[in-house]
């Protein structure tokens, strides 16, 4: 069973896990504030060199997930939310969702390839914050 970062305090994490390159991986980071992600916006951040996209989904809940289209690399920022959860990408219109998953190719006979997915991130709101983790998933 995979458990919450947020449930493994990075204390008690060997350090050689919370650091990858020259930045701290395992550890949360404030993305954006809460008034910041409002309905139907699609803001877009830089952290730790990765670009991502932060949105808000139909339930108010936030997502984030890399901010560059698998197909032609098209930032997912420029393009708009659609189904309440998810993105479509400006250049071609692949749709993903709040897990980075490709779930929707509007062209020829639809096949949505395996590896038409983008990275996501967990994300959390408190303090009137949205807050990400960087870092590797927990076993």
């Amino acid at each position: 069973m995979m458990q919450s970062p947020l449930s493994v305090p990075a204390a008690t994490r060997p350090p050689q896990e919370l650091i990858a390159g020259t930045y701290v991986r395992n550890a949360w980071y404030v993305a954006a504030w809460s008034d910041d992600i409002g309905d139907g916006a699609l803001v877009h951040r830089t952290i730790m060199d990765e670009p991502i996209v932060l949105y808000r989904k139909a339930d108010g809940s936030v997502a984030a997930i890399g901010d560059r289209c698998p197909h032609r690399f098209a930032p997912l920022s420029m393009g708009k939310i659609v189904g309440g959860d998810r993105i479509q990408c400006p250049y071609h219109g692949l749709e993903f969702d709040g897990s980075g998953a490709c779930v929707r190719n509007p062209h020829g006979t639809k096949n949505i390839p395996p590896r038409a997915r983008v990275k996501s991130y967990p994300v959390t709101e408190k303090h009137k914050a949205v807050w990400i983790w960087m870092g590797a998933a927990p076993a």
